[in-house]
């Protein structure tokens, strides 16, 4: 448990686990009300929105730079489908990259 008896929302795995711990901690003696809940669910429904968003982006950026590549060094047209995956593989990797990087406190 963190200072003032708050565990850290890192120290769990799933969100699912987090939600539920709402259930059991207590704010200056009350338990946490519905407010708090929907707010911790419309914050996470927001990040994730967010997220699928910038995925997007950064895979048709990857995209746009394995095609330009391809036509560039290689003075050859991409398929279609292998553009799609080195890119899908490139963005995979990059998003599980930075969700396992570990944070400095």
């Amino acid at each position: 448990m963190g200072e003032g008896g708050h565990i850290h929302r890192k120290t769990f795995l799933y969100k699912s686990q987090y939600l539920n711990h709402l259930d059991r901690v207590r704010v200056g003696g009350e338990s946490l009300g519905i407010k708090a809940k929907l707010d911790v669910l419309a914050v996470t429904l927001v990040a994730t929105v967010m997220m699928v968003i910038l995925g997007l982006i950064y895979f048709f950026l990857t995209l746009l730079i394995v095609k330009v590549a391809t036509d560039v060094l290689f003075d050859e047209t991409l398929d279609a489908n292998w553009g799609a995956l080195s890119a899908a593989l490139v963005t995979a990797a990059v998003i599980i990259s930075g969700a396992l990087e570990k944070k400095k406190d």
